[in-house]
């Protein structure tokens, strides 16, 4: 009697300890099959974000910049819309030494009543579009008015940023905005340089 006994408990042992052993099994392979779909998923991301980095670096190489003359032809049309030139489209000059790899600077030969006004267009090399367009003379209309021997920043100012996009070429003298009343002197440092550009550069 005991012996069956035995028996019968050694029989319902196995048989728990077996449903044991599959369940753990098959939370193994659940888990396994979990961290392969996850691991499948992160390689396709993986593999998407390649792709899209790499149509993304290959737009940017087969982006053609625009030609120096297409530039020019931009520029003219503004300028001209912007209440009509003097000059024509083949007076544009690239000035090299103020572009980059993205920027084209086209800028215009001297203009105006007494001669003196200038302007300039900056282009995106590879689209055309205008980033920045400005200009103007050297000094305001009217006579210079020094208060207690000093020129107003204003007026100072107008005439560096002038000196700053045409004259300056690489190696000469720099020159600073001013917030405050500079010296007539340095003002007239700035402004002989300025005119000697001008008479050179005079439309013959």
């Amino acid at each position: 009697m005991r012996l069956k006994k035995l028996l019968s408990i050694s029989l319902l042992l196995s048989v728990f300890l077996g449903a044991c052993d599959i369940n753990i099994n098959l939370d193994k392979n659940k888990n396994n099959d979990n961290n392969t779909q996850q691991n499948q998923q992160q390689t396709s991301n993986n593999q998407n974000q390649n792709v899209e980095n790499g149509t993304s670096q290959s737009n940017n190489q087969e982006s053609n910049p625009i030609s120096i003359d297409k530039a020019k032809n931009i520029s003219y049309d503004l300028m001209e819309k912007e209440g009509g030139v003097s000059f024509k489209e083949g007076d544009l000059e690239y000035r090299e030494d103020k572009s980059d790899d993205n920027q084209i600077f086209i800028e215009s030969p001297l203009f105006g009543i007494n001669g003196s006004a200038k302007s300039h267009i900056i282009l995106n090399r590879y689209t055309g579009e205008v980033i920045e367009q400005d200009g103007g003379p050297p000094a305001p209309d009217g006579p210079l008015r020094p208060k207690n021997g000093k020129i107003d920043s204003g007026t100072y100012n107008i005439l560096v940023k002038y000196y700053n996009n045409y004259v300056y070429r690489n190696g000469d003298t720099v020159y600073n905005y001013s917030e405050e009343p500079v010296p007539v002197s340095q003002y007239k440092e700035v402004n002989a340089k300025v005119w000697e550009y001008i008479e050179n550069n005079m439309p013959q």
